[in-house]
């Protein structure tokens, strides 16, 4: 849990913890983010838009994890946490390669079903030369029958 809210990163580490979830850390900045995603592995990030105050700040933290040449790193799921709710803000971390997006402030249930789904459904990892995060499709459209809308196949990768 990165979140430079330490009433927010306890409150979401705790509800966390009631999920059953062992092992959760908690920091408060993009470089102790950092350091730790260097250091341990993890099933699942949850991230602060805001980290800092700099709307950058969490963004940064998703492309350095997304660029990692540490495959265990690189593709470890991502939920972005933001009370900045404008499209543009999820259009930026979904092109920024963020799993999810939450929107605060959240309730449990939404927490809960969010961290299942995630774990539980993990979704494969397009590499193309512009972009590196996971399918931005959640499921086939079996109706689309025409030539692929990117122009070439990107290669898909197992989380």
């Amino acid at each position: 849990m990165v979140d430079d809210n330490r009433h927010m990163r306890r409150l979401i580490g705790d509800l966390l913890r009631a999920f059953g979830l062992g092992d959760v850390v908690e920091v408060a900045s993009a470089d102790a983010a950092a350091r730790e995603l260097r250091e341990r592995h993890f099933d699942i990030v949850l991230l602060d838009l805001l980290l800092g105050g700099s709307f950058d700040d969490g963004l940064g933290v998703l492309r350095r994890v997304r660029g990692a040449g540490d495959h265990r790193v690189s593709c470890v799921p991502i939920v972005m946490l933001s009370g900045y709710a404008e499209p543009m803000a999820v259009v930026r971390a979904r092109d920024a390669g963020a799993s999810d997006f939450m929107v605060k402030p959240i309730s449990a249930a939404q927490l809960y079903s969010r961290v299942v789904a995630t774990l539980s459904h993990p979704r494969l990892f397009v590499r193309a030369p512009s972009f590196f995060g996971p399918d931005r499709r959640r499921r086939p459209d079996p109706r689309y029958r025409g030539t692929d809308r990117r122009g070439s196949l990107p290669q898909m990768i197992e989380a």
